[in-house]
């Protein structure tokens, strides 16, 4: 799993190749529930947007990751080693939550790779529509939201639309995952419409 730093090491990975830039893979941050408590803001301190952030601590009812309690990070432990076989993973709250503080900040721009290869061959739509499938607590979902509004502050001039409908069989991720819809659909700009037609949770 590789994720950045910033949004600007994004950018170069995606314009220059894959060696081009230092990563920063899952092993090397090390699983948040493992770290020190002073480690924990690094998780946040990535070039994500503000609001997305936000909705993150929001979810955990905190207003810094080192607030998590101890209680709560022993029983996210417990989930841990879920990820490392071949079973199926059983999506509890304990699950839901580990997977989403190790998993979500380490992917969220990952969507922007095709996304610029798009625009590098004059073929991303100004219209979009999306149908998602498994978006868990949204990774990709608000990756693309956010690169189009982006997109649409640099060109105020030009109006941007994103239809989405997603499925997901797992229900205890839809709790992050509307309240960082709530929080992503938050004062965006003007000339981008963003629509959600269908959200469906625990659909098998």
């Amino acid at each position: 799993h590789k994720g950045f730093n910033t949004r600007e090491k994004a950018e170069a990975y995606i314009e220059n190749g894959l060696n081009a830039v230092n990563v920063i893979s899952h092993d090397t941050i090390k699983s948040l529930i493992d770290i020190s408590a002073e480690e924990k803001e690094v998780i946040l301190k990535r070039d994500m947007p503000e609001k997305i952030k936000k909705g993150i601590l929001e979810y955990y009812n905190v207003n810094s990751l080192t607030e998590i309690s101890d209680t709560k990070i022993s029983s996210m432990k417990s989930c841990r080693d879920t990820y490392s076989t071949k079973k199926i993973v059983e999506y509890n709250k304990e699950c839901v939550d580990y997977y989403t503080l190790n998993y979500l900040p380490v992917n969220f721009y990952k969507i922007w790779q095709p996304l610029y290869k798009l625009i590098s061959i004059n073929k991303l739509p100004r219209e979009i529509k999306i149908l998602e499938i498994g978006n868990g607590p949204g990774t990709a979902t608000w990756g693309l939201i956010s690169f189009y509004e982006y997109l649409a502050l640099e060109n105020p001039i030009i109006d941007f639309r994103v239809e989405y409908d997603c499925v997901e069989i797992e229900p205890n991720f839809g709790e992050i995952f509307f309240r960082l819809r709530t929080k992503c659909l938050e004062n965006l700009p003007g000339n981008l419409e963003v629509n959600f037609k269908k959200v469906l949770y625990g659909i098998n």
